[in-house]
């Protein structure tokens, strides 16, 4: 089948289909045309004589049956032929023969048989319906054959323009089927261009293209001037008020009909970008004003009938040969089938000009002149329709691309506003996830954003951290049972996937079957290789360009939460820490320090503060230099940092002191930590180069009184009690005097 009529057909059932179809309709087409062109009955032999205003019109038609051939000069003259026919005497039997004039435009005809005296008027612009009901496409009379002798008529014609006077003398049956036939051709003309109007009409409402509008306009001109040019506006009695305007009314239809191609080329060649579009559209506009005012002088200006036939006969020539050229600049455009399309402009208006020409007379031999611009002008509005459909399909084409990129960007949007929250969910919630879960937590809101933005049915992680065993992580709908058992015979495969760049596509999905299953490479740690295991239902859209990028971003934008959080955590960490023995410092240590200290007040619980110093550590430095003294003190806070007890707080209060902080410890049990350090750090040797350095460390014990609030006041107390204890030997526990009194365990 020609690609250029289906292009875009993919099934062979439907190709099968439409060549049948086809097949078919070129068959009718075929047997209609066969009907149409049958040429008419012969005309028996007819003898013609006139005179009019010394003009002298004779002719004979013998054995050819052609008939009569003769011409009306126009302008309101009147012409008179005397007709003499010989008649077989087979004829005579029946009683009756026809005479039968091409329906021509002319005013009034008048056919008189001379012998029986008897007189039938008929006209182009005013024909007498009660003779011939119905549509009918030519003049004709039924006259009663003598007994003997020749058939004697007189014809009086009368025509404001200059037409030919073509009958036929037939057989009254076979002059009527001639009738009917060619009524027929025209009425199926008239089908066409309703029909093709009424779905270039549908068409317009649909898609709003004005070429659709133009076309219409031109399927419904071209209609009213074929009903004009066969006399059928003026038969239908709705429309007989048109016959007002006669010949110049058929020239305004013929005009407009040039006009209304014009647009309607204009509209269906033009190209977007395309050079000098502008002055063209201009150019259509001028034209069309130009002919509109050609048709108002036309109907209104009260021209000679002979000016004004001239007049319209030029105008709709020259137009015609100016929209043949808007048509070859639509050619050059590359319309849809352009060679059927200028062929058929081509073919019409060359039917235009012999359908003018046979009217005149100049080739009233032509009997098929008159029936081409029938079939040429419907052949060419199917022709031009099936050009404008392609061109809605061009529309189609751009309108579906134009929903996909609509389509393309609303999930670009939703996956942006779908990063977005991510961003603000991971940003707002990891800071209260504990250190172990942190991967976990943002990994799981990872899956969930990326599940409900790319509407999938399942989504998991496979992470595979150097030569660890790998980790799993899923989304409820994909059990981490049921990712584990899938990814443990596709190890290696999958590890390969995760170290590669390009999605592979899984062909045993997790979830079940009827699942369109990717593996898709993401870094969401790093150091580390992962790939997310996506599926979605086989029902749903392919997974796009578009759906990685958007699951890319959503990567990103987990790694670097996960980023920023360590980062900020250590920041903290760092902000927090004594830089030197990696216990609190200072600030910390007093924040910590109040906080647990109005904890205490409300629950009325114990709290004990030691206030620990190295002995001798000014020795220290100045024998063996500060570096020495730097490494006794990260000794003695390691090995604080194991006896403390847990919740216990440790910290650097400044220089070689130290501040133990015991929520809920009572005065014993101070005392036993207290002495339990000092032990430890007496038995503590720090090497230092080639020396041995001994370590002691002194203990001062404060507890929390009954309506202290303060934590400087406690500090103090147990300030004091160390320098009891440096007072004493150092080496030793001394706690606050007053302490047992306030101890609430005492009480």
């Amino acid at each position: 089948m020609p690609s250029f009529l289906f292009p875009r057909l993919e099934r062979w059932s439907d190709r099968v289909q439409l060549a049948v179809l086809m097949a078919l309709l070129i068959a009718v087409c075929i047997a209609l045309l066969g009907r149409i062109f049958t040429p008419p009955a012969p005309s028996f032999p007819l003898s013609w004589h006139s005179e009019t205003d010394g003009v002298v019109q004779q002719g004979e038609s013998g054995v050819d049956g052609i008939g009569m051939v003769a011409k009306v000069p126009g302008n309101d003259r009147s012409v008179t032929f005397d007709v003499v026919a010989t008649l077989p005497e087979a004829m005579r039997e029946q009683g009756i023969v026809a005479l039968r004039f091409e329906r021509t435009a002319i005013d009034r005809i008048e056919v008189e048989d001379v012998a029986v005296g008897s007189v039938v008027v008929d006209g182009f612009y005013h024909a007498n319906r009660e003779r011939l009901p119905g549509l009918t496409s030519s003049f004709q009379f039924n006259v009663m054959v003598p007994h003997q002798g020749d058939l004697h008529l007189r014809i009086r014609a009368q025509s404001q323009i200059p037409v030919a006077l073509m009958g036929r003398l037939e057989p009254h049956l076979q002059a009527g089927r001639d009738d009917r036939r060619v009524a027929g051709t025209a009425a199926m003309s008239y089908a066409v261009y309703l029909v093709l109007a009424l779905v270039m009409i549908a068409l317009y409402v649909a898609t709003g293209q004005r070429s659709m509008l133009a076309f219409s306009w031109f399927a419904m001109f071209r209609l009213l001037v074929l009903m004009s040019l066969n006399g059928h506006l003026y038969q239908i009695p709705a429309m007989a008020w048109f016959a007002r305007f006669d010949n110049r009314g058929t020239l305004s239809l013929m005009i407009l009909v040039v006009a209304s191609g014009i647009l309607l080329v204009q509209e269906h060649g033009a190209l977007v970008g395309e050079p000098h579009a502008r002055q063209w559209r201009r150019l259509s506009r001028v034209l069309v004003l130009i002919a509109v005012a050609i048709c108002c002088v036309l109907l209104f200006a009260p021209l000679p009938p002979i000016t004004a036939w001239v007049l319209g006969q030029a105008a709709w020539i020259i137009l015609g040969l100016m929209a043949l050229g808007f048509c070859v600049r639509a050619f050059r455009n590359h319309i849809p089938h352009r060679f059927a399309v200028l062929v058929a402009v081509l073919v019409s208006f060359a039917a235009s000009l012999a359908h003018l020409a046979y009217e005149t007379g100049l080739i009233a031999h032509w009997w098929w002149a008159g029936r081409l611009v029938q079939i040429t002008g419907a052949v060419l509005c199917t022709v031009v329709a099936v050009s404008l459909v392609r061109r809605i399909e061009s529309y189609r084409i751009e309108l579906a691309r134009v929903r996909q990129t609509h389509q393309q960007l609303r999930r670009q949007m939703d996956a942006q506003t779908a990063i977005r929250a991510l961003e603000s969910d991971l940003a707002t919630t990891l800071g209260d996830v504990a250190d172990p879960e942190l991967e976990f937590a943002a990994i799981h809101r990872l899956l969930a954003a990326a599940t409900a933005c790319l509407g999938l049915e399942g989504a998991g992680l496979v992470q595979f951290p150097g030569r660890r065993a790998p980790q799993a992580y899923a989304q409820p709908t994909m059990t981490l049972d049921g990712l584990r058992g899938w990814l443990a015979p596709r190890r290696s495969w999958v590890e390969s996937v995760a170290t590669g760049a390009a999605p592979m596509e899984n062909h045993t999905p997790v979830v079940g079957r009827g699942m369109h299953s990717m593996l898709v490479p993401a870094q969401v740690l790093e150091g580390s290789h992962s790939v997310l295991v996506i599926e979605r239902s086989e029902e749903a859209p392919a997974f796009t360009a578009a759906d990685y990028v958007a699951l890319a971003s959503m990567v990103n934008a987990t790694r670097e939460a996960l980023r920023r959080q360590r980062e900020a955590r250590t920041l903290l960490v760092t902000a927090r820490i004594d830089a030197l023995t990696g216990v609190l410092n200072r600030n910390s240590l007093d924040n910590d320090l109040a906080a647990v200290l109005a904890q205490s007040a409300r629950t009325r619980s114990p709290l004990a503060v030691l206030f620990l110093d190295l002995d001798h550590f000014k020795r220290i430095n100045d024998q063996l230099g500060h570096a020495a003294g730097d490494e006794c003190l990260r000794a003695v806070a390691r090995l604080l940092r194991a006896n403390v007890r847990s919740g216990d707080l440790l910290g650097r209060y400044g220089g070689e002191e130290f501040v133990v902080v015991s929520p809920g410890a009572t005065l014993a049990v101070a005392q036993q930590l207290g002495e339990r350090i000092r032990a430890a750090v007496q038995t503590l040797r720090v090497e230092w180069e080639d020396h041995t350095i001994p370590v002691t460390v002194s203990v001062g014990i404060a507890m929390r009184r009954r309506d202290e609030n303060e934590a400087t006041h406690l500090l103090d107390r147990a300030d004091q009690a160390l320098y009891d204890a440096k007072r004493r030997g150092r080496n030793q526990v001394r706690f606050d005097l007053d302490a047992a009194a306030f101890d609430p365990a005492a009480e």
